[in-house]
């Protein structure tokens, strides 16, 4: 080497990273490096669940919970580690994830009404004797069928579509990376970064507890996505910090006690938004008897029925939300829920010392 250039800058070496071997702890890898092996092998659990759907046919579910399920975290972990994966994942493949976890949501809201609302419209034995729960039932599904199997139906063609899954995979699988190698920044730790990221998830927990009341839908659901993002975020860690385990367990119990609450309080938006869509179908429904003398299916169920109807529906809904909201409160209280935020800040101090 000559002399002149020991006096230059420092040199900077450019290379393709590799994934370390298994035996160095996920918590003390780079959170970029880190980052990179989790969400391909979230990408990889989605591929594998999406390939049988895909050959299957119709006969076999379009989109089981396990997909679901499985998109979801993908999604949710692509939004939670997008500081380290730093503008690696391209946007078509981005878009396609978010798109694919928004239409599987949708799905999961509106099977959980169709469910719902199936002992009400069973409860038919003739038109003429329907009371006005059932009355309101049987029409809310007539029109919840064709969304359900529309956005099915979608979900099935997006799934056959896995070029831009297979291309997330590939973009995350080699990156380059540049080093001076005579001052060598220390990377941050996978271990700091899940640190700060359930620091802040923790304050979102307790800020949507203190906020969750009957008539608060929404701080239900967003009590219940945040409670899964710490799971999502405790789940590749919890073996590498001691109590983790227990305090994982503790998380996805709490999270199971709020998936029936924010069940019940998506229907009620159901049962809002319904009640908005009934007068305009009535309307339609008597415009064009007027016009063309003819009746469309909404002529056949009267505008007072069908209000009964929802008004029957929402009570009976009412008293479904206020039993578990009490059964919440009673399994998960107050101190349980911060003691819980104590455990998962404990996690966080010790990761943020790996």
């Amino acid at each position: 080497m000559d002399n002149e250039n020991l006096d230059g800058p420092a040199p900077t070496i450019q290379a393709p990273v590799r994934f370390a071997p298994a035996s160095q702890l996920l918590i003390e890898m780079s959170d970029e490096h880190a980052a990179r092996l989790l969400v391909r092998s979230l990408v990889d659990q989605v591929l594998q669940l999406t390939a049988p759907l895909d050959a299957a046919g119709p006969a076999l579910p379009q989109h089981p919970s396990g997909w679901r399920a499985a998109i979801d975290r993908l999604d949710t972990c692509l939004a939670l580690y997008s500081s380290a994966l730093d503008g690696s994942v391209p946007k078509k493949s981005r878009r396609k994830v978010r798109q694919l976890a928004r239409r599987a949501a949708r799905v999961d809201r509106r099977e959980a009404l169709v469910a719902w609302l199936i002992p009400f419209s069973e409860a038919v034995r003739s038109p003429e004797h329907a009371s006005d729960d059932a009355v309101a039932a049987t029409w809310l599904q007539r029109r919840l069928a064709d969304r359900v199997d529309g956005v099915g139906g979608s979900i099935k063609n997006a799934q056959r579509d896995i070029a831009k899954l297979q291309s997330l995979d590939k973009a995350l699988s080699v990156y380059t990376t540049s080093v001076q190698i005579d001052d060598m920044p220390r990377m941050q730790s996978f271990g700091a970064l899940t640190a700060e990221l359930l620091r802040d998830e923790s304050a979102e927990l307790a800020r949507h507890f203190d906020e969750l009341e009957l008539s608060s839908v929404r701080s239900m659901a967003s009590l219940l996505a945040a409670t899964r993002r710490i799971g999502y975020l405790l789940g590749p860690v919890r073996v590498h910090v001691p109590g983790g385990t227990g305090v994982s367990e503790s998380v996805n119990a709490l999270q199971s006690s709020l998936e029936r609450l924010a069940e019940l309080g998506g229907i009620s938006n159901a049962i809002l938004r319904a009640g908005k869509r009934a007068g305009s179908a009535h309307m339609r429904a008597v415009l064009t008897r007027e016009l063309f003398g003819t009746r469309d299916g909404d002529a056949s169920t009267s505008h007072g029925d069908l209000r009964r109807g929802l008004v029957a529906l929402a009570r009976v809904l009412h008293a479904e939300l206020s039993a578990s909201l009490q059964h919440f409160r009673g399994t998960w209280p107050r101190e349980s829920v911060v003691g819980l935020i104590q455990s998962i800040a404990d996690c966080a101090s010790l990761l943020r010392r790996s």
